[in-house]
């Protein structure tokens, strides 16, 4: 007969363990974000990678190597093809820095000069004593400052290139190393599922399994829908900055695609530089001034947005993610505050993996259904039929009839 460890035995082996998780993950935490965004190549891969080693029968091996190979040949030919087409767009912006902050500088002492003295009524209110002040902070005719000398900055002209290099270099690897990872994550996934499920008790094995289901869900709906939605609000953007005569339209939406995997907060950053081209270079295609232009670019762009929130979005990341947007709101700053970019990015699926640990807990506590029926929707009441008039009663038959 096998020994059995005590209870305090097995609290002590649970406690260390856990203490060297958390010493294991604060030692690798410069690996973390590395691996999240592998995970995520990992989950936008994974079902090409099954049909080919389902439907077209390759190995799984196989199928992991030939469609990494695709992605790297994208990956090769998305420079070639688009970084032309952008930097011709953003030449064709043709946003003088200086000219601009002069032209703002100028416009704003303008405009204060103005309000040094303001009418209201039949009275005139002096308020130079607090406007001379920011006209004096803006200097002599709202110029911009002199550029320094050559001698000032050429010195550290050759450790900037330096810094600039090795942090290309670095990036370049950073890159490579997370397609790797998220290689093996793909690669060696289904080995790792079977072993995940043969430390779990055989008793518990059909609960993990519907919990490894639904997270599984979770993920890969967000991360595969995410992508495609940032796609195709990309496109459309494009076509309707191209439609109201938007200049750069191809590099302002690669930038609305790219901010809209933050909800509610990355579309909202991304009108702003659109805003600020239709505002200072107007409309090609509009006869509008640029206020107007810059009215009309928000209400198409704030349509799109719309629709693809309340529409499309549902429909291609589907109804596992299903969270209200104040908790999707709080999750994203939440999120940003303690990763960043990528805290504010994996917000909401974590948020949601959190609610389905939650639910499972909270039922298991109270002896319930773990996995409960989702509760069928209310039928709206039907529309009372009125009844039908009484028939006519039937007329005597007349006497002398047979």
């Amino acid at each position: 007969m096998r020994p059995r460890w005590t209870e305090t035995t097995k609290r002590m082996v649970v406690i260390i363990g856990v203490v060297l998780g958390v010493l294991l993950i604060y030692l690798g935490r410069s690996t973390l974000v590395s691996l999240l965004l592998a995970a995520v190549i990992a989950y936008a891969l994974f079902p090409l990678v099954g049909f080919l080693h389902r439907r077209l029968r390759f190995p799984h091996a196989l199928a992991t190597v030939v469609v990494y190979l695709l992605l790297i040949g994208i990956l090769v030919m998305i420079p070639i093809l688009l970084v032309p087409a952008i930097t011709g767009q953003v030449r064709a912006l043709n946003l003088n820095l200086t000219t601009l902050l002069s032209q703002g500088r100028e416009w704003l002492r303008t405009t204060l000069l103005g309000w040094r003295t303001v009418q209201i009524g039949g009275s005139i209110v002096d308020l130079s004593s607090f406007v001379d002040p920011a006209l004096n902070a803006l200097g002599e005719q709202g110029l911009p400052p002199a550029l320094p000398s050559p001698e000032e900055w050429l010195p550290d002209l050759f450790g900037r290139i330096s810094g600039l290099a090795f942090s290309v270099t670095s990036v370049t690897f950073s890159f490579f190393l997370i397609l790797l990872y998220s290689f093996y994550m793909v690669k060696d996934g289904p080995s790792w599922g079977e072993k995940l499920d043969l430390l779990v008790p055989e008793v518990y094995r059909p609960e993990f399994d519907r919990l490894q289901g639904q997270m599984n869900a979770i993920w890969g709906d967000f991360f595969r829908g995410q992508l495609l939605f940032c796609l195709i609000i990309a496109a459309v953007t494009f076509v309707a900055l191209s439609i109201l005569g938007v200049s750069g339209s191809i590099f302002l939406a690669l930038v609305v695609g790219v901010l809209e995997i933050i909800p509610n907060i990355g579309p909202l950053i991304a009108f702003v530089p659109i805003g600020l081209v239709a505002l200072i270079q107007g409309s090609s295609t509009l006869p509008l001034s640029n206020g107007w232009v810059v009215l009309v670019v928000g209400i198409v762009y704030a349509v799109i947005q719309v629709v693809g929130t309340n529409i499309l979005a549902p429909i291609i990341i589907g109804g596992s993610v299903d969270l209200p947007p104040l908790v999707m709101l709080v999750g994203v700053v939440i999120g940003a505050s303690v990763a960043g970019l990528i805290g504010a990015f994996l917000a909401t699926p974590v948020v949601a993996t959190l609610r389905v640990l939650a639910m499972y807990a909270y039922n298991k506590v109270l002896d319930r259904d773990p996995f409960p029926p989702a509760a069928p929707k209310k039928e709206e009441p039907a529309t009372p039929k009125k009844a039908a008039p009484a028939a006519a009663p039937e007329a005597p038959p007349a006497q002398g009839d047979a």
